[in-house]
């Protein structure tokens, strides 16, 4: 709806004494916008005419300023010579609608408007509050909070120790309740009367009462001190730490941690180390011979794989890549794990893709029999061979 004569003139008579009167028809926008902020609609009382038509206003992406405001917007680097002021002196009109956090300005001196990110309001009938020292710390006290609540690692590393994390937590406790005031209760507190006849105070034992009892630790038997774990400073005592604590076992997925630094070993690192690069050697072969024809008799093939030659690659085929994920599997009888993976983006299957072999009733019946003979092991179907038996229309 369009501003109302008074409501506009109300913000004509804020602006400041050297504000040019020629751009008066730029603050239309600003005024329409404050006047169907305070209006009700008409179809809803409840709601602001700007709510009923947009939904909630949200200021905080398009703060709003007093109209006509003398403002200093900062030039960017790339926008100004070396020795040009950072700033320029313009007037505030509106809020750029389109841009978060962002006001509309207007150059007194190319009288065109500008839309600016970084501006300086210096209002002339009044002082911007400055920020204090206790304003700077709650900020700091309310940003410490909200980063200790949740750390996040810098690289793909161990996570902090549960006592770390602990640490932590009890930081981000004090930091948030010295950034958070207590209310101010409603009703005063009244002391309560003392009583007409004091209470008797139980006098606290003597050190000679408790080296009495027969207790060869004396007084300090009553005492309990809070044990704290030992400091982990080695490697080893890294890695040994993160295999038995519980929360802080991790996973690192398609990688190897090496036991004595600590560092996350790939596929191709595995096969450079000299500690390593043996039995991953073999893991890498039992891979390849899993896949393709066997290895002598030691290991059986499935014939997933066949190798060709480049220049025999089929017109209508396209190659894709691979990549081997190493894994230490401790509870399988090949500790060692390596697994070919390939790039499923540069694969085009005209076949169908889904299997065709395995139905619901191939593992309704052993769980049937689980059902009616309670305390007998879960059955486990194994997929080790099943995805690389499956017989396709075409390779």
């Amino acid at each position: 709806m369009p501003p109302n004569k008074n409501h506009f003139i109300a913000g004509l008579c804020s602006l400041p004494p050297d504000f040019p009167l020629h751009f008066w028809c730029r603050l239309l926008p600003q005024a329409e916008l404050s006047l169907n902020l305070l209006r009700q609609s008409r179809i809803n009382p409840a709601l602001s005419s700007h709510a009923q038509l947009h939904g909630n206003f949200n200021y905080n992406r398009t703060p709003l300023a007093p109209p006509g405001c003398k403002v200093i917007v900062f030039n960017r680097p790339e926008n100004r010579a070396s020795w040009d002021p950072h700033g320029a002196k313009a007037w505030y009109i509106g809020p750029a609608m389109d841009h978060y956090r962002c006001y509309r300005t207007v150059d007194p001196l190319t009288k065109k408007e500008r839309i600016a990110e970084t501006v300086e309001f210096l209002p002339h009938n009044f002082e911007m509050p400055p920020t204090s020292s206790a304003d700077l710390a709650i900020q700091a006290a309310q940003g410490l909070t909200a980063a200790l609540r949740k750390p996040q690692p810098a690289a793909p590393f161990l996570e902090p120790l549960h006592r770390h994390n602990k640490a932590l937590q009890e930081l981000a406790k004090i930091f948030q309740a010295a950034a958070t005031p207590p209310p101010a209760p409603r009703v005063p507190n009244e002391t309560p009367p003392s009583p007409r006849v004091a209470t008797p105070t139980p006098s606290p034992p003597r050190v000679s009462d408790a080296a009495d009892t027969g207790n060869p630790q004396g007084a300090f038997a009553a005492i309990k001190f809070p044990t704290q774990p030992a400091p982990i400073s080695t490697p080893q005592e890294v890695a040994i730490y993160a295999a038995d604590t519980p929360l802080a076992a991790h996973h690192f997925a398609s990688s190897v941690q090496d036991e004595d630094t600590g560092q996350i070993l790939e596929y191709d690192q595995l096969l450079k180390h000299p500690k390593y690069k043996t039995a991953w050697n073999i893991s890498a072969a039992n891979e390849f011979g899993r896949l393709a024809q066997g290895i002598g008799g030691r290991l059986t093939g499935t014939d997933t794989i066949h190798f060709i030659q480049r220049q025999d690659l089929p017109r209508n085929k396209k190659a894709t890549y691979g990549r081997f994920v190493c894994d230490l599997r401790p509870q399988k009888k090949e500790t060692e794990r390596t697994r070919l993976t390939v790039g499923g983006n540069l694969i085009d299957y005209p076949g169908v893709t889904r299997d065709t072999r395995c139905r619901h009733h191939h593992f309704q019946n052993p769980f049937e029999r689980c059902a009616l003979h309670p305390g007998r092991p879960l059955p486990q179907p194994g997929h080790q061979q099943f995805l690389p038996q499956h017989p396709n229309a075409q390779p």
